[in-house]
Formats: structure tokens, sequence, C-alpha cells
């Protein structure tokens, strides 16, 4: 049996997650499984993840801006070289990412 948030992960990434690969759900809504709304990560920094930040009254951490989740694909991109598909998988994403942001920001009349 596999989940379909790691299923939807290994399509994007082009291969089989490892047993130490989380998906996490980016807004925390585990039937949220759009591309947009998944990372992956280790088990160390899933946990650092939903730990980090929080105060003494449980307050939530800060998500991740546009430049660290960048500097972590970044990293991850390393680990695991992708293919040329993976590349055009990863890069089609981040654009309709970016584009459903500024749409969302345009209208909220944000810049």
């Amino acid at each position: 049996m596999i989940f379909e948030h790691r299923y939807v992960m290994e399509n994007i990434i082009g291969r089989p997650l490892t047993e130490y690969e989380i998906v996490h759900h980016k807004n925390g809504d585990i039937l949220d499984n759009r591309p947009e709304n998944l990372d992956i990560m280790t088990r160390g920094k899933h946990t650092v993840r939903h730990n980090t930040g929080k105060s003494r009254k449980g307050q939530p951490h800060k998500p991740w801006t546009p430049e660290q989740r960048e500097i972590y694909l970044i990293a991850l991109k390393k680990r695991h070289p992708p293919t040329e598909e993976t590349k055009h998988k990863i890069s089609e994403t981040m654009k309709r990412v970016r584009s459903e942001e500024r749409e969302r920001r345009n209208q909220n009349g944000q810049r």
C-alpha cells in the first residue's frame, strides 16, 4: 500500500522515495495532496520543522520563505541528482506555483 501524498511526490521527483524521506503537507491539511502543498524532507528535518520555533505556549513556527525552500531543493538535488525529466517536472511545478501565488496576491491587492 502507498499513501497518495507519497505517490504524488514520487511522480514529481521521478523516483521512489526512500524510507528516510517524509512528505510534509505545507498547509497542515493531510488531505490536500496538490504538488504545490507537498515538501520532501528527512525524518529529522520533519521533526525539526514541527518543533522548531514553538513557544512554550505551543505557537507554531513561521513557514519557510521561498528562499529557504529554494535552498532546500538545491541541497536535495545535490544528494539525489535528478534526471532531465525530473528537472522539467520541478521547473513546471515551480512555475505553476509561482503563477498561482502571483494571482492570489493580485486578487488580494498585494504586490
